[in-house]
């Protein structure tokens, strides 16, 4: 179903371009891009748990929606058209995908001439942890015990501090990336979705994307449905699935912020990007500067309160 939001706020929206893309509720919440190695892998990071962003997207849908709107895609557009107002002006497309045809994940091979569909497994990335600026000083303290570690012990390990600090993984085309880090999944949440789940309901997950040409689609994030998501996983179930697809008209509606990406992300993650950003049309180093001038004023800042903390706990000492 085609539809037009002319009412956006535009709070919510995604930013891709040649490199990587991006999910962001007013600052990103989770960056995809590529390795730049000469292979399919990708770098990614989710950003801190943004509280508000959970309440906005929870208070415009209703949970547990079971139904199966493959043939009733009006309805389904009536149900999330409160959350709509969030995203940005432009022209999108809502789909739905019943778990039993899977066709979100179907995909068919030249080895017999494209007959026999095939599907890929359901893939939920989380990071191992989150990309907090706050936090820059301790990852460059930890990264040098790091290296002093794997040069006692002769160990090949990833040596950069990019490597260390940032998720680098080998993505399955159709995988699902979170929008929150590991740590704030609720485990019970999980094993109600599997509960019911085995009972034979089907709740659906919500998937934001974007897409305007080959050289410029986004990863699927996950809007909604986390839990649902990781439930489905240990089930080996695939999940039904309502995906909002961004489809910009022309390259110039297609955004992608440099300089709330460098505020948002470590000084050398950022510095890989703008390093491997090929579309010049899009590679704005002003903003970036900008963006990493008011990083640094956060962690200079983190820096003063983690010696003020360590005074106070000398000067307790003696107290």
């Amino acid at each position: 179903m085609n539809f037009t939001i002319e009412n956006g706020e535009n709070i919510c929206s995604i930013g891709m371009s040649d490199i990587g893309s991006y999910i962001r509720f007013n600052y990103p919440l989770t960056v995809v891009w590529n390795d730049c190695k000469g292979s399919v892998g990708q770098y990614f990071s989710v950003l801190p748990y943004n509280e508000e962003y959970r309440k906005i997207v929870r208070k415009n849908i209703v949970e547990n929606l079971n139904q199966d709107f493959t043939d009733n895609i009006d309805s389904l557009y009536q149900i999330l058209s409160p959350l709509f107002p969030i995203f940005k002006n432009g022209n999108y497309i809502l789909q739905f995908f019943h778990n039993k045809n899977k066709e979100f994940f179907e995909y068919k091979t030249s080895t017999d001439n494209f007959k026999e569909s095939k599907y890929f497994d359901l893939e939920v990335v989380f990071p191992n942890e989150s990309t907090n600026v706050r936090n820059t000083n301790e990852i460059r303290k930890k990264h040098k015990e790091f290296l002093k570690e794997i040069k006692k012990s002769k160990e090949f390990y990833p040596s950069s501090l990019l490597d260390y600090s940032t998720n680098n993984i080998y993505p399955g085309i159709q995988s699902l990336y979170a929008t929150q880090p590991f740590q704030n999944i609720d485990k019970n949440r999980v094993e109600y979705y599997e509960s019911i789940i085995k009972k034979g309901e089907r709740p659906f997950a919500i998937i934001f994307n974007a897409y305007f040409d080959l050289n410029y689609d986004s990863a699927n994030f996950i809007l909604d449905g986390h839990h649902k998501l990781i439930a489905y996983e240990k089930l080996g179930m695939h999940p039904p699935l309502a995906t909002i697809t961004y489809r910009p008209e022309n390259i110039s509606e297609v955004e992608f912020d440099a300089g709330k990406l460098a505020e948002s992300l470590y000084p050398w993650q950022i510095k890989h990007i703008m390093e491997h950003w090929d579309d010049k049309n899009f590679l704005d180093e002003s903003a970036a500067q900008d963006g990493l001038k008011k990083s640094n004023l956060i962690i200079k800042d983190n820096s003063k309160k983690e010696k003020l903390n360590f005074l106070d706990w000398i000067n307790n000492l003696f107290d």
